[in-house]
This record gives structure tokens, C-alpha cells and sequence, in this order.
């Protein structure tokens, strides 16, 4: 399984330059900026990001905004796309998650996170991310903390130093300042932080 997260800004609808949706054709991204725009999809039915992404076959998508327009006529989104490998056959049987489930079982961690002090919390991941070399630097780097509420619930930690770390109810991603951010811990049902020392 391969979970990666996507910051998209739309102005007026469309998909900003600097918002990279590298999974699209340009037929696809034309679609979707059609959706942002009109909230139809080429043919007039009504429909919307995550309906769309959803319908194209490649990967299962959440899509949350973050951003409202503020009278600017840009809005934000973080879009979540997780891809599976195809199954191999063993003598086991594989439970199947999915997207709805992987995110329920992440959230008791992830509201643990989100509840932490910033010096709990930076210490916290040092502890989680201490393979991740470029994780690490961010965190020694005093990064700016952002924490997101959408609809009354957490739903986006931020960490910021010129790279990011990011953390959801998928786990945690870390974003080189210019480059595709790559998932490095996922909050499976096996995953705690209660037996960190903070």
C-alpha cells in the first residue's frame, strides 16, 4: 500500500500552477478544474472533487478542504490518495482496509499528536521519524507548528522548516521544500505512542 498527500490551492476553480497533481492526464485535470469551476463535470452533472478522483481508477482518494474562500475566490484542499499493491496469494486470508477504515483506526493516535504541547509533540516525533534524516532536520530547526480543524474535527498537523513534516489520520508524511512528499509511518491498529517517554 502507498498513502500520499497532495496540497492543492484552486483560484476561482482551477488547479493554482504551484499545485502538483502528478496522477493526472491533462484531459483529467482539465475535468477537474471544469468541477472547481462549476461544480459539474463536463457532461452537467453535479458532482465534486472527491467523486471525480474517486471514479478514475487510479487509487482510492479523500479529499478534505482546508482552506475557505475568504473573498480571495482561493480555497485550499488536502487530497489523500492511497494505492494497493496487487495481492498475493498465500494460505492466509488479508483483511482489506479501506480508505474509511485505515483513517478510523488512525484517528485515536493522531488526536493523541494533535493534542500535545509543540515541545511534546516535536519530541514525540523525533522519536517516531528517527531514521528519517530529512524529518530530523526539520524538527532540530525549530519548525512553525500549524494544527487544522475541519468541521469541529483535527484533521492536519504541520511542521514547517523550509521542508515539511505533515501528520493525518493516515500517519505521517514528510515533503522536501520542492519535491512529491512520501509517506513514512502509517497509523496501523498496531501503532502507540502510549509507551513514548514525553
Amino acid at each position: 500500500m502507498e498513502i500520499n498527500e497532495y496540497h492543492v490551492k484552486t483560484c476561482m476553480g482551477q488547479c493554482h500552477k504551484d499545485s502538483n497533481l502528478p496522477f493526472l492526464t491533462d484531459a483529467e485535470l482539465k475535468e477537474f478544474n471544469t468541477i472547481g469551476y462549476t461544480g459539474k463535470d463536463s457532461n452537467g452533472n453535479k458532482t465534486d472533487f472527491s467523486s471525480f478522483l474517486n471514479s478514475i481508477n487510479k487509487g482510492t482518494f479523500r479529499v478534505t478542504q482546508t482552506k475557505f474562500d475568504d473573498g480571495s475566490f482561493c480555497e485550499e484542499y488536502l487530497i489523500i490518495r492511497v494505492t494497493e499493491d496487487k495481492p498475493k496469494i498465500t494460505e492466509h486470508t488479508l483483511t482489506s482496509y479501506s480508505l474509511e477504515d485505515k483513517y478510523k483506526i488512525g484517528m485515536p493516535v493522531f488526536k493523541k499528536l494533535f493534542d500535545l504541547p509543540k515541545d511534546k509533540l516535536i519530541k514525540a516525533l523525533r522519536l517516531i521519524c528517527n531514521t528519517n534524516k530529512g524529518a530530523i532536520r526539520v524538527l532540530d530547526n525549530n519548525p512553525s507548528v500549524k494544527k487544522e480543524i475541519t468541521d469541529d474535527e483535527p484533521s492536519n498537523i504541520e511542521l514547517a522548516f523550509y521542508d515539511v513534516i505533515r501528520i493525518s489520520p493516515f500517519g505521517i508524511t514528510y515533503a522536501p521544500e520542492h519535491g512529491e512528499g512520501s509517506h513514512i509511518v502509517e497509523f496501523n491498529s498496531f501503532f502507540t505512542i502510549d509507551n513514548l517517554e514525553l
